[in-house]
């Protein structure tokens, strides 16, 4: 059995106020997109598959994985359609598991991924959503249960009663399927719904009316699956972003003086025992050997740095051609 994962990545993001594609807006020093096409790489997917439409191009380009397959959704007609378009390029022969997910949630790890499948595949589940439980739910899908505690359904936010509103336990908008299931259940979604739309999480209901097995893992972090639809959304990304860096670096050996002044790339490499002083900004590949000092107000980008090496205050080192 093998693991296809499905990047949700045709928006526009009007919000943003750009003619960038949205999931191309950087967080971390890399594009929304490429933070979560690394991590279905991390837990080994497979195939990929990405469904781009507005920018298309710009995203296809932004890439250099050959083996990475890009589909188009031409018109905008809900996620259920958007995983049509990739469906429509499946190998009916084999049987997979199918991780869908959105291409502007960069904060997502591999290690909940990985989590979300092991689950999927544990109970033996039809289909399974990744749910989170917030104080203030707002926009988001909530999740329906039985008394018991069954998974009913998901209810978009727009279509949801009075009653169903109070719930907490959201829909994170990332599944896992049953290849199969997901396929037959794609040819059955229709737009009764207030946006008109084809809604993957309708499929749910098509199962549980089919008497199908339907599972959900319930998130510790929500903070993963945070999306961006607008600048203020992408600075709350970047600052949660750059902390967990920060305090992965320092689990690791890394002392950062104030973490809160200190912004280091999601791809950068420290060694243990390096210095990082307070107004750093380090960016892209760079590669910080044992032992080396950065002074304040220092701007590294791909650079790559000796053990013991000293940064002095306020200098500038870029890219120098000693990068793999």
């Amino acid at each position: 059995m093998s693991l296809i994962g499905v990047v949700l990545a045709a928006g526009k993001g009007t919000r943003m106020k750009s003619s960038i594609p949205k999931v191309l807006h950087p967080v971390c020093g890399k594009p929304m997109v490429h933070h979560v096409v690394d991590s279905l790489g991390k837990i080994s997917a497979d195939q990929i598959f990405i469904v781009v439409g507005f920018g298309g191009d710009s995203i296809k380009g932004s890439f250099s994985n050959d083996s990475l397959t890009f589909v188009e959704q031409r018109e905008q007609l809900g996620t259920g359609h958007a995983v049509l378009q990739a469906a429509n390029e499946f190998n009916k022969d084999t049987s997979d598991v199918v991780l869908v997910l959105a291409g502007d949630c960069p904060l997502i790890s591999p290690d909940t991924l990985n989590s979300l499948v092991q689950e999927h595949n544990k109970s033996k589940a039809k289909a399974t959503v990744l749910t989170a439980s917030l104080d203030d739910p707002a926009r988001y899908g909530r999740i329906i249960r039985a008394s018991d505690g069954e998974l009913l359904g998901i209810t978009e936010a727009k279509d949801c009663s009075s009653e169903e509103l109070l719930v907490k336990e959201i829909n994170t908008g990332v599944f896992c399927f049953d290849k199969t299931f997901l396929v037959d259940g794609l040819a059955e979604l229709g737009t009764n719904n207030t946006q008109g739309e084809y809604y993957l999480t309708d499929i749910i209901h098509i199962l549980k009316e089919k008497k199908e097995r339907v599972g959900a893992y319930c998130l510790g972090d929500f903070t993963e699956v945070l999306g961006a639809n607008t600048r203020q959304d992408l600075a709350v990304l970047n600052g949660i972003g750059f902390d967990k860096k920060n305090q992965e670096l320092m689990l690791s050996g890394v002392s950062i003086i104030d973490p809160k002044s200190t912004f280091i790339d999601q791809d950068v490499y420290i060694g243990e025992d390096t210095v990082i002083h307070p107004f750093s900004v380090i960016k892209g590949r760079s590669v910080i050997g044992k032992n080396c000092i950065i002074e304040s107000h220092t701007l590294l980008t791909d650079v790559n740095l000796e053990d013991s090496t000293v940064v002095r205050a306020f200098e500038n080192r870029s890219f120098s051609g000693d990068i793999g």
